[in-house]
């Protein structure tokens, strides 16, 4: 895993960014050179993205959707942790804010 941040880094360290998005880029690669140097843990503990997308280590156990966002219950099946994810679709890319139940 380490030679893989490495290469990421290396990868997108003379790419222009707007700030925010370089912030955003440098946080999520700080995330993972911290990762590969912890235990590992339940999967649904670091992950924040599409809840649908983990490989079935969550379950959507109910969704409700307005215009432009939805909001989700979401279930882990390894640990059985409860989130309230919450996805908004009103930007380039969804963004999602996940709560812990």
């Amino acid at each position: 895993m380490a030679a893989h941040v490495d290469a990421l880094v290396a990868a997108t360290r003379n790419i222009a960014l707007p700030p925010d998005r370089r912030a955003t880029l440098d946080h999520y690669i700080e995330r993972l050179q911290r990762g590969h140097a912890t235990p590992p843990r339940c999967p649904c503990q670091g992950y924040r993205g599409d809840p649908s997308q983990l490989g079935g280590t969550l379950r959507i156990t109910g969704r409700v959707t307005h215009a432009g966002w939805s909001e989700m219950r979401v279930t882990c099946d390894a640990c059985a942790r409860s989130f309230q994810v919450t996805e908004d679709v009103g930007y380039h890319v969804p963004q999602y804010d996940w709560r812990a139940l």
